[in-house]
């Protein structure tokens, strides 16, 4: 009967400390959304890549692409359009992020592909000669344009954005080409989103054109394409 009796208690000890134990485990919950290129995705590549791995359950790999510096003045161009058409070329810097994403449906994107590729190409100018003039009299421009890398020469379009600071007047623009069909453009306060206007957005290169006028009467463009990055 003792020997019953201890055993029952053991039992229910190790019961306890079992519920005990489990109730004290809380597994981390694994992100819920699946990558795809818009603002917010794009917000997190230019601050911290890293947390896109966090934020989406399918993203396997994000990388910053390098590439020579060379290259830039043939694929990526800034300038700066004084009253008289007097052109001045400005600095422009480039930064390309890939990222890798599975495919758990397969027909999302295609029957025999069982990881997307992703790229993310962000530019910048400013027409300003110290630090501060930027805010007196210059103009400061950004533009991205992501799409989807897919096998052979043709990718395809997802979308491009922009800003400006600085000192600025009037309305800026942005044109958005593959070729010389036209995918999006507009005009444009202090930044834009936009997804092409055309069905058919694949192109063996996009390229994104912004333009501003400065409050000293200049004009600044910022002209950088894609096709180096294939």
């Amino acid at each position: 009967m003792k020997k019953a009796f201890w055993a029952i208690t053991v039992s229910a000890v190790l019961l306890v400390c079992s519920l005990q134990v489990n109730a004290q485990y809380i597994p981390k919950a694994a992100p819920a959304e699946k990558f795809a290129i818009n603002e917010t995705a794009i917000e997190i590549i230019r601050t911290d890549p890293a947390l896109l791995r966090e934020k989406y359950n399918n993203v396997l790999a994000v990388q910053e692409v390098q590439f020579e510096d060379s290259q830039l003045a043939e694929y990526a161009e800034a300038y700066e359009y004084d009253t008289d058409g007097t052109m001045r070329k400005l600095d422009c810097d480039l930064t390309l992020n890939k990222v890798v994403c599975r495919n758990e449906n397969n027909l999302a994107y295609s029957a025999f592909e069982e990881f997307s590729t992703f790229y993310v190409l962000y530019a910048t100018t400013a027409s300003k000669t110290t630090e501060s003039s930027c805010d007196r009299e210059g103009v400061q421009l950004t533009g991205c344009i992501g799409w989807k890398d897919n096998l052979g020469p043709f990718n395809d379009f997802e979308y491009a954005s922009g800003t400006r600071s600085g000192s600025y007047t009037g309305k800026a623009s942005y044109q958005v080409l593959k070729q010389t069909t036209t995918l999006c453009s507009g005009e444009f306060d202090t930044s834009f989103y936009a997804t092409s206007t055309v069905a058919e957005v694949n192109s063996m290169a996009f390229r994104l054109i912004v333009k501003s006028n400065a409050s000293n009467g200049k004009k600044v463009e910022l002209n950088f394409t894609t096709s180096m990055f294939d």
